[in-house]
């Protein structure tokens, strides 16, 4: 039974080519059942002589369990020495970091854990790094992007194989079986795993996910749902991988120019694109120019979308990037000037905590807990709800076009016609700066903050900004 298991991963590797000839594979274990699989698969299959690998164990240890962290460690050193392999860990804060980049729990580690294991397998001199993710992990991740919001690309779920840009490549061998299987060739061949109880706590949502949505919808549905999104997935993924990126590829040239700080895309010839593969087009753009590709969601595309039609504006994009049309341009980036006769830089990113000074203003940012907020009564403070925020914060001069929704409002307004219903003399409105997180306005500065952001009854970490004048830094 358990060689048949290996069997379907193998084919599984060839029929996708994750792995060649000779390959450095990194594996990364948790100590979880998925995870200790893979590593015992691997190692059988080049014992079998089907696969010619040489191997290596990786362990990553977020420092949220407390002693069961520890104990996950010490289980998979085992299991490698056990194996005669390699053994590498690397120790990584989630919890500080979600804290400090406004991330979620599940967000944060997965950014660290793939920034360690990237560092590890250069370190090893691994290609390769090979993660235990399976067909029900793949099911998750699609109804997940689907909550969400994705395109189609999304709807190709897990990859079975990406590259990261410090080189190695990521590969994932088990996305053609069950978590079910995994159980039972692990209990055939008497082999150990450990549980973590946070994978029942609901909290989380792709427990939610596993726990309670999936198991309805498979009760409203003839045969696996989990089977059918896989076979979804990995059509769509075909699709993409076979016609819409070497279309995208082949275009690039002709739409993309690269300047210094910026990268400019040609509007009249994206608009006539096809609309997948103008997509892909704008995803290469995007990171290209700096934005990380698991932040970006459909509302950015959409964004881009109305720019190249011809709204006006500006659109945030994580990592701390910009989109704006010039003329018949769609540019993104980090330029150092709009042409102001100030030359008020048209991106600056402000660091919480932290200060910056920005056209004539200094502008600091701080957190703060709820039971600590007390408003003090000088006007040069604004308070706002941390977790209603997605950093970084940029601050911006005012883009033709641009909206958000002020305070005490239910509807989003033009900036330049509310800075004129609030009687912001015109001389005045040329020193207004504009504070944006990853996806809105949130205070055109010193004016107003948006309604979105405001501290409610349930705020738990408040961010202050601090506005002064050159007059008041000098005091």
């Amino acid at each position: 039974m358990h060689r048949q298991f290996e069997d379907k991963v193998a084919g599984f590797i060839a029929e996708y080519g994750l792995l060649s000839p000779g390959s450095r594979v990194l594996v990364g274990v948790s100590g979880g059942a998925d995870s200790v699989a893979l590593l015992h698969v691997l190692v059988a299959l080049h014992e079998r002589g089907m696969l010619d690998l040489e191997l290596a164990c990786a362990h990553v240890n977020h420092q949220l369990r407390g002693q069961q962290a520890m104990e996950d460690q010490a289980f998979v050193q085992q299991q490698s020495e056990k194996l005669g392999i390699r053994f590498f860990c690397k120790a990584v804060d989630v919890r500080s970091f979600a804290q400090d980049a406004g991330l979620s729990i599940e967000t944060a580690g997965r950014i660290l854990r793939l920034d360690a294991l990237s560092q590890i397998a250069l370190q090893a001199g691994c290609g390769w790094i090979a993660l235990g993710h399976q067909a029900d992990d793949n099911a998750e991740t699609i109804l997940h992007r689907l909550v969400r919001g994705c395109g189609f690309r999304g709807l190709a779920g897990i990859w079975p194989a990406r590259s990261l840009p410090t080189g190695p490549r990521i590969i994932r061998p088990m996305l053609c079986v069950r978590r079910t299987e995994i159980y039972g060739y692990l209990q055939a061949r008497g082999i150990k795993w450990r549980e973590d109880p946070t994978n029942l706590d609901l909290c989380f949502t792709r427990n939610a996910i596993r726990h309670r949505l999936i198991p309805w919808l498979q009760s409203q549905c003839g045969g696996s749902l989990v089977d059918q999104l896989c076979s979804l997935a990995l059509t769509a993924f075909r699709l993409y991988r076979d016609q819409i990126i070497p279309q995208a590829l082949a275009l690039a040239c002709a739409v993309i120019e690269s300047n210094p700080g910026m990268t400019c895309l040609s509007t009249d010839r994206l608009r006539g694109i096809g609309p997948l593969v103008r997509l892909e087009v704008l995803r290469q753009a995007l990171v290209s120019a700096g934005c990380k590709e698991m932040d970006l969601t459909s509302g950015h595309y959409e964004g881009l979308e109305g720019l190249m039609s011809g709204r006006c504006g500006g659109v945030s994009l994580p990592g701390g990037v910009l989109a704006w049309r010039e003329g018949a341009r769609l540019c993104i980036g980090r330029p150092t000037g709009m042409g102001q006769a100030d030359e008020t830089p048209l991106l600056v990113e402000l660091p919480v905590p932290g200060s910056v000074q920005i056209g004539g203003l200094s502008i600091e940012a701080r957190l703060m807990e709820a039971e600590e907020f007390a408003r003090p009564s000088h006007g040069r403070f604004e308070y706002m709800d941390w977790e209603m925020i997605r950093p970084p914060l940029l601050l911006r001069r005012p883009l033709p076009g641009d909206r958000f929704v002020p305070l005490g409002s239910s509807s989003p307004k033009k900036v330049a016609r509310f800075l004129i219903d609030a009687k912001v003399p015109r001389s005045d409105r040329q020193a207004v700066i504009i504070v944006a997180d990853q996806e809105k306005i949130i205070w055109v500065c010193p004016i107003r903050i948006s309604q979105l952001v405001r501290p409610r009854p349930c705020t738990r970490r408040v961010l202050v900004l601090e506005v002064r004048t050159r007059t008041e830094r000098g005091t």
